[in-house]
């Protein structure tokens, strides 16, 4: 399908973009998770990094049984790229010959996508900025009604 990427109700908003001609009921099929367990192929801090967020995206009501697997790959690139990082603390930028470190290449390639990623789950900064502009707009309403 020609067009932009379908972006979740939920995460309309969020964003304060939530208007009725643009919802196309939630979860495309899929039914929102309330709890949710790591998958076991996770490693240690992995599974750190899913527990904190999908408990996050869960109070935001964002995430569903479809998303589970591309969390689970957003927790992965995260716990490596924090690897990246701890292995940058100990070693040179360059080797002997002159050649960048091969973990500030791999970090760079984290680094995106985790923001793809991110920002496919609402977890960017310009997010957060929206959805406490819808806030504040909510709060003004409830003034003007009263």
């Amino acid at each position: 399908m020609a067009g932009r990427k379908k972006i979740p109700d939920s995460l309309k908003t969020l964003k304060g973009t939530d208007q009725p001609s643009r919802l196309y009921g939630e979860g495309i099929g899929f039914g929102l998770v309330m709890s949710v367990s790591a998958p076991e192929h996770l490693n240690e801090k992995a599974n750190l990094i899913f527990s904190e967020v999908s408990e996050m995206l869960i109070n935001q009501r964002l995430l569903t049984e479809a998303d589970i697997h591309l969390l689970s790959v957003y927790c992965i690139s995260l716990a490596r790229y924090y690897e990246c990082e701890n292995n940058l603390e100990t070693e040179n930028m360059y080797d002997e010959k002159g050649n960048i470190n091969p973990n500030i290449k791999i970090q760079k390639q984290l680094f995106e996508q985790i923001n793809k990623i991110g920002a496919q789950f609402g977890m960017s900064p310009t997010t957060r900025i929206i959805s406490k502009a819808m806030e504040q707009k909510d709060e003004f309403m409830k003034f003007l009604d009263e």
